[in-house]
């Protein structure tokens, strides 16, 4: 059979027809997880009774856009899955191929589609989810008060605040070394816990050892009494360096144009980086990741939609689902832990969806 030009009303309308149906399914995940995160937030809220439960469903929505960024693979091969069930069962799918079109030339529309929704989830949704997600944080900040809150800035100064049963103290350093240990050109402001101002503490450097800071060359400056200069002070407290760097602004709140400058930033001042340049190289990936999805779930669309129902075809999906990002959260700890470099764990699960994709694709003869 003679094969015939791919007609571009052909091609907008398998595109329009897979956009409507992957939206459909993204927002239909997209409900579903906000279900789940609004109870759990209201049972997180169930001893707070001052506290209006409509800050629940405030809190949900802020979070959803970072995790719709987290499903929209997942709804892209349930989606994928479900739309060619569709045409197949309105028998669309059998007029093209009676056309004699092969499948590698019906496809390019939904992979536009695909390469069109990765990268505006990067460019315009990645900023939004990241900034709503930031004022998340500091909302539930605020509800559940937690031990110490840590901010870089521009330049590699950093910010600290230790809580104390009676006072609150704002540390601020130029300079960090040895991942948290040492803080150089020190400042330590000191309230009680009325936010009453009580003294200024300045030191040339501050070491993080059991429990206790150690601050050499020490000026204290007290609102009612002489400065005071020694050569050793001590101070306790209860952060230890792995409550400083944890403390430190998630990579999901940092914009992915910013995200690459943070993490130098973090690498200067001698802190680990390895989560947020896994971060940086999974939103990278991500359009390709959307479109190796795609790729995996096409052939058994195409292969399996002539025999069984969208249940079936759902369920197929739902298993796919879970053992990628079963294999995802695998790959990215080994990443995490040095066992494998930061750029193959981000990349890895993409390559191997892509390569399966195809070779289901030749296996199925769907080409």
């Amino acid at each position: 059979m003679k094969q015939r030009n791919f007609s571009p009303t052909l091609a907008f309308y398998l595109g329009k027809r897979y956009f409507s149906i992957i939206f459909l399914t993204t927002l239909i995940v997209s409900g579903f997880v906000l279900l789940m995160d609004t109870v759990e937030l209201m049972r997180r809220l169930a001893n707070r009774p001052e506290i209006d439960g409509t800050v629940a469903v405030e809190l949900a929505l802020m979070k959803l856009p970072n995790m719709l960024l987290e499903i929209t693979p997942f709804a892209i091969l349930l989606g994928t899955l479900v739309c060619f069930a569709r045409l197949s069962k309105n028998h669309e799918l059998t007029a093209i191929r009676a056309m004699g079109m092969p499948a590698r030339q019906f496809l390019i529309p939904p992979i536009v589609v695909c390469l069109g929704i990765g990268i505006m989830n990067v460019g315009a949704v990645n900023p939004i989810a990241a900034v709503l997600l930031k004022t998340y944080e500091k909302r539930m900040d605020n509800i559940f008060p937690g031990s110490t809150k840590g901010l870089v800035t521009e330049g590699g100064n950093i910010w600290l605040r230790q809580a104390e049963s009676l006072r609150d103290i704002l540390i601020y350093a130029k300079n960090v070394t040895e991942q948290g240990r040492s803080l150089g050109d020190t400042t330590m402001f000191v309230f009680n816990k009325d936010g009453a101002f009580q003294e200024r503490i300045d030191a040339k450097s501050a070491i993080l050892d059991n429990g206790w800071w150690t601050l050499k060359d020490v000026l204290q400056l007290h609102p009612d009494k002489p400065n005071l200069r020694s050569d050793h002070l001590r101070i306790p407290t209860t952060l230890e360096p792995s409550m400083i760097q944890n403390s430190f602004t998630s990579p999901n709140t940092i914009p992915f144009w910013e995200l690459y400058g943070f993490v130098k930033l973090l690498d200067d001042t001698g802190f680990p980086s390895q989560e947020h340049k896994l971060h940086f190289q999974r939103t990278l990936a991500m359009p390709a990741l959307i479109v190796a999805m795609f790729l995996l779930a096409a052939p058994f669309a195409l292969h399996f939609s002539r025999n069984r129902g969208v249940g079936s075809m759902l369920l197929l999906g739902l298993c796919f689902g879970f053992v990628f990002k079963f294999f995802t959260d695998l790959v990215s700890t080994y990443g995490l832990a040095g066992r494998i470099d930061i750029v193959l764990a981000a990349w890895i699960p993409t390559v191997i969806a892509a390569l399966l994709g195809l070779s289901f694709m030749l296996h199925f003869r769907e080409e």
